[in-house]
């Protein structure tokens, strides 16, 4: 008797086998004969797609047919697939080049980086040309670690960043706001290339706020006394972002709500009024102290 594909079936009550889906039963005697199969070969044997094995290995677990310690080796944990073996699985279809231009950061592939490729493609969406867009842009910018990049591919998914359109659009907007941060560095003295990229961002934002060089300037000596060194940058946010909000409420082309909105206004451009000259007193006194 040839026993090669024999299978007893553990001891499982008439009711869960009666109850069990054909699916699972074809699991649960495949697993017996390879207990060491792993869960993508378990779909490739059985001829089923991952959703249906998943449900298979649920429904056993849930009858106490396979336990907790069971369950990896089912769906094939304990035996994972190699780097390289990962890595030639995403040479063999289009994702080819996005794997090139991995190379050309990292080098040869570890099981790690391979994996971040795996995750930022089928995970959260990003098509092939879109991680190879987020490469080539993590590589003009200096952010090449593989955590850079996994924080860079999710924030790319949560904005809908997954196509090349979307990828160019959002890379060309990045590129201006950094050539406005270059400007504003230069304006400052600073170094472009020392700015993080938190301060590059924020910075790049203030081109929205139709800033002339004598506003950051002005923002800039205010933040001085508090920053001790540290970058400005962050404060100066702070000044520039309401200083933009006290113009636009001063502004007389700035809506008004029926007849309350008039004496509002007016005291909020007398108060900008007051702030300015204090502004420029203060500036004054600056600029005496450093002569």
């Amino acid at each position: 008797m040839n026993t090669d594909n024999f299978f007893i079936l553990p001891k499982i009550s008439y009711d869960v086998l009666s109850r069990a889906p054909l699916d699972a039963l074809k699991v649960l005697i495949l697993l017996g004969q390879s207990p060491d199969m792993p869960f993508n070969a378990i779909c490739e044997t059985l001829g089923l797609d991952r959703r249906s094995v998943s449900d298979a290995l649920s429904f056993w677990q849930s009858e106490n047919v396979l336990s907790e310690a069971d369950m990896p080796r089912a769906s094939g944990a304990r035996v994972p697939p190699t780097a390289q073996a990962l890595t030639e699985s995403l040479y063999s279809g289009n994702f080819s080049f996005a794997v090139k231009e991995a190379e050309s950061v990292w080098g040869a592939l570890s099981r790690r980086e391979v994996d971040a490729l795996h995750m930022a493609h089928n995970d959260m969406g990003l098509s092939t040309e879109a991680i190879v867009l987020l490469i080539r842009r993590l590589k003009e910018t200096g952010s090449v670690s593989l955590r850079q990049f996994e924080r860079a591919a999710l924030d790319w998914s949560k904005r809908g960043i997954k196509d090349a359109g979307a990828a160019e659009k959002y890379i060309s907007g990045l590129a201006r706001s950094d050539e406005y941060a270059a400007r504003v560095a230069k304006t400052l003295g600073l170094s472009f290339e020392a700015m993080s990229a938190v301060e590059r961002r924020t910075a790049g934002s203030w081109e929205s706020l139709a800033l002339q060089d004598e506003d950051i300037m002005n923002a800039y000596k205010k933040s001085l006394p508090y920053t001790k060194g540290n970058s400005p940058i962050a404060y100066m946010n702070k000044i520039l972002i309401k200083d933009a909000a006290k113009k636009q409420s001063a502004s007389p082309e700035a809506p008004k709500d029926g007849a309350q909105a008039v004496p509002g206004g007016e005291k909020r451009r007398y108060d900008y009024e007051k702030i300015r000259k204090r502004d420029r007193e203060y500036l004054k006194r600056l600029r005496d102290e450093d002569i």
